[in-house]
């Protein structure tokens, strides 16, 4: 089982708290997240992003358009994926609402990833109906 509080980055730091709950319910929904950030207003980028597998990226942009699909108009999430290559695998950087604001945006993912989690107690509950 996936377990976020033992992340760390490369100087040791843990997983951001805004950002936390939605790399555990995506890893716990079986999309890899390779790295992650909240956003900064006063260093680093001003959004928040996540980097997960190429091979995921058709199923966290169905996530996504699903939660979309049903938030109302203020809850809805906009994204920006880049491609971002190395030698051996292919990763891909989600970029959350990059022109909006911080604080609202961190909000919204807060929501997203409870619905993350609630698709895969559906997902569960229906696996186990059919067994």
């Amino acid at each position: 089982m996936f377990d976020v509080e033992k992340i760390t980055d490369k100087l040791g730091e843990p997983v951001d708290e805004k950002v936390k709950p939605l790399v555990q319910n995506l890893n716990d929904y079986g999309i890899e997240t390779t790295g992650s950030c909240q956003g900064h207003k006063d260093h680093g980028e001003p959004f928040p992003w996540i980097d997960i597998w190429e091979d995921s990226e058709e199923d966290f942009a169905k996530l996504i358009d699903d939660y979309n699909d049903q938030a109302p108009d203020n809850q809805k999430i906009e994204y920006k994926i880049s491609k971002m290559f190395n030698n051996q695998v292919n990763k891909i950087e989600v970029r959350f609402e990059f022109h909006g604001d911080l604080y609202q945006t961190q909000q919204k993912l807060g929501t997203f990833s409870k619905f993350i989690a609630q698709q895969k107690t559906q997902q569960k509950n229906k696996n186990s109906q059919n067994s």
